[in-house]
C-alpha cells in the first residue's frame, strides 16, 4: 500500500471516524477542518473511501483488508452493541493476519472494552504486535499504558522517543522532562520536545 494511501486511512480511520478508535481526533479535524462524521456518516460511504484508496482488487484479494473492511461496516454502526461485537471479529480476523492497523483497534477496543471485555492485558499484548511494526499510535498507546508501573517506564519512554512527529508523543516526552517523571528533569530538553510537536501540528503543544 502507498504512503498516500495509508496516509489517508490513518486520517480517516484513526483520527476523527469513530471516536473509540483515536486520541488526536480533535487536533486533526481542527488542523484540517473536515468533519468525518458529516461527510462519511453511512457504512457504504466508508466503504467506498476504503476501497477507493486501497483499492478494490486488492480489497479482495487480501484477506487482511478483506475482514477489515468487513470489520468497518459494523463498527460504523457502533450505536448497537451488537454491531460493535461484530466489528470486533472482524478486526480480530484483520489483526491475526497480522495487519497493524487492526492489532492497534484489537488493542483499542480491549483498552476500552467496546466491542469485548476490558482486558488491559490482551490491550497491551496486541498493541506490541503493532507497535513492532512501526504503528505510531499504537506506540503511543501502549506507552501510555506502560508509564503507570515504575518497572515499566523506562520502556515506555523508549517507545515514545521512537514514535517520531507523532504530536501526543512528542508533547509528553515534554511534559516527562519538565517534571522529571521516567526522566531526569530538563528543561532545555522539554523545550525542544514542545517545539517538535508544535512543529508538527500539535498545537497545544505551543502553550505548555
Amino acid at each position: 500500500m502507498s504512503n498516500k494511501k495509508l496516509g489517508w486511512l490513518n486520517i480517516c480511520v484513526f483520527s476523527g471516524l469513530f471516536g473509540i478508535f483515536t486520541t488526536t481526533a480533535a487536533d486533526i479535524q481542527s488542523a484540517t477542518n473536515v468533519s468525518f462524521k458529516k461527510t462519511m456518516p453511512t457504512a457504504p460511504a466508508l466503504l467506498d473511501v476504503f476501497e477507493q484508496y486501497v483499492g478494490v482488487e486488492a480489497t479482495l484479494s487480501n484477506p487482511s483488508l478483506t475482514y477489515f473492511a468487513q470489520a468497518l461496516f459494523y463498527a460504523q454502526q457502533r450505536q448497537s452493541d451488537d454491531a460493535m461485537q461484530q466489528a470486533f471479529v472482524w478486526f480480530m480476523r484483520s489483526a491475526q493476519e497480522g495487519y497493524a492497523p487492526a492489532q492497534y483497534i484489537v488493542g483499542r477496543m480491549h483498552e476500552l472494552g467496546e466491542g469485548v471485555t476490558q482486558d488491559k492485558v490482551e490491550a497491551i499484548a496486541w498493541y506490541r504486535l503493532a507497535a513492532a511494526q512501526h504503528h505510531l499510535d499504537a506506540q503511543y498507546n501502549l506507552a501510555l499504558l506502560l508509564l503507570v508501573t515504575e518497572e515499566t517506564k523506562s520502556e515506555a519512554i523508549g517507545l515514545l522517543k521512537t514514535a517520531g512527529q507523532h504530536w501526543p508523543a512528542q508533547t509528553l516526552l515534554g511534559w516527562l522532562y519538565e517534571n522529571g517523571n521516567g526522566v531526569p528533569k530538563d528543561h532545555l530538553m522539554a523545550e525542544q520536545y514542545y517545539l517538535r510537536a508544535a512543529n508538527a501540528g500539535h498545537a497545544k503543544a505551543m502553550f505548555f
